[in-house]
């Protein structure tokens, strides 16, 4: 896992991102896009625990490009997070997602 932040830390462009592009390779937006944002209890067994709300809105700075838009809470608990991303490319398709991990870790 390469991404990590801080407790207290902004969140933002460039951090976790997704990025669309339909069949013929074009950026494209979503007909629909939200993530969840869970911390990995490490186990045994390894469950995720959402926090907040289910289906956060990502920020769309231009197309087919989106990004989380947070803080870390001062309180966080150190360790694996992961942010889910679900979306769908037409009002009629499918739901998608895409996982990434990251983590929080304490100020150096």
């Amino acid at each position: 896992m390469a991404v990590a932040f801080q407790p207290s830390q902004t969140i933002g462009r460039g951090d976790l991102q997704l990025f669309l592009n339909n069949c013929h390779g074009f950026q494209t937006n979503a007909s629909e896009i939200t993530y969840a944002l869970y911390f990995v209890s490490p186990g045994p067994p390894l469950t995720e625990n959402l926090i907040g709300d289910p289906a956060r809105i990502p920020v769309n700075p231009v197309v087919g490009e989106y990004y989380a838009s947070l803080t870390v809470p001062p309180g966080s608990s150190l360790g694996t997070y992961r942010i889910r991303w679900t979306f769908r490319e037409n009002i009629n398709s499918p739901l998608q997602q895409a996982v990434q991990e990251f983590a929080v870790v304490t100020a150096t």
